[in-house]
């Protein structure tokens, strides 16, 4: 189920690079999810400098989508009232269940917590210090703490900007993958709509090998089956690529149902 969820999170990488391509870019959606192929082998080669320079990689894109999508919030300028009494008395307007589960899986995204603690293995530590082992397992909760209270602020920061928009265009209809940068750049200006492209790629980025290496750990741990990380990225990337490319060349209309029930999916697992 965790592999399915994995699989699943790696369609939904490809369909925001995709659109964040075809924003910035011009590129049809279909090419768009092509050159992810090529992207993910990118970072195969940028792990093989050490892990370390991949984290350090990582972490600087996850500052980019950090900085972007905070920018057009501050942008947005939502009512940081109306925020604080919803993240103290949450509530779930009718016919919103689904999105609300999708929003916990987008922002937990559980396989990567496999991740974090296998990233422990990567340090250099002596087993059988135990004060070693501790500090090293202090170390990691601290870390995923951090990485959760970042995810949080980054989905908040989306949805305080896209909130802002539905306020002040009640009448307006729903927004999509492809219309939200339009209508952000009919509010709060066409600068706008390239941040918000700028963080989609980055947080498709960035995404995209911790994927591959939860899904390499969870391998190895559950199945205690070893592949090489690259044949790992080919099949993950070339399986989550097809319903992606499916549904860009017959229904381009239902790319955000198909990315919203994906998030419900990280729930399952």
């Amino acid at each position: 189920m965790t592999e399915l969820a994995i699989i699943g999170a790696d369609i939904q990488e490809v369909i925001g690079s995709a659109t964040a391509l075809y924003i910035i870019f011009g590129l049809p959606l279909w090419i768009g999810s092509l050159v992810t192929i090529l992207d993910s082998f990118l970072f195969l080669f940028i792990h093989y400098f050490g892990v370390r320079k991949l984290e350090a990689f990582f972490a600087v894109l996850i500052f980019v989508m950090a900085v972007c999508f905070c920018l057009n919030m501050f942008t947005a300028k939502p009512d940081v009232g109306a925020m604080a009494k919803g993240l103290i008395v949450p509530t779930v307007p009718s016919g919103s269940l689904p999105a609300a589960l999708g929003l916990v899986g987008a922002v937990i995204m559980p396989h990567n917590i496999y991740l974090y603690s296998s990233l422990v293995l990567t340090r250099k530590l002596n087993l059988k210090s135990k004060n070693q082992m501790y500090q090293a397992t202090v170390y990691n909760r601290i870390d995923n703490g951090i990485s959760l209270v970042i995810s949080f602020v980054i989905s908040t920061a989306v949805i305080a900007t896209f909130a802002s928009y539905i306020i002040s265009h009640p009448d307006s209809p729903p927004l999509d993958l492809l219309t939200a940068s339009d209508a952000l750049a009919e509010t709060f200006g066409n600068s706008a709509k390239y941040i918000w492209a700028i963080g989609l790629l980055a947080a498709g980025q960035s995404s995209t090998m911790t994927g591959t290496y939860a899904g390499q750990f969870v391998m190895e741990g559950f199945l205690s089956f070893k592949l090489p990380i690259w044949k790992r990225v080919l099949i993950t990337r070339s399986v989550a690529i097809v319903p992606a490319l499916v549904v860009v060349f017959l229904n381009q209309d239902s790319l955000t149902n198909m990315d919203s029930y994906l998030n419900v999916l990280q729930n399952v697992q």
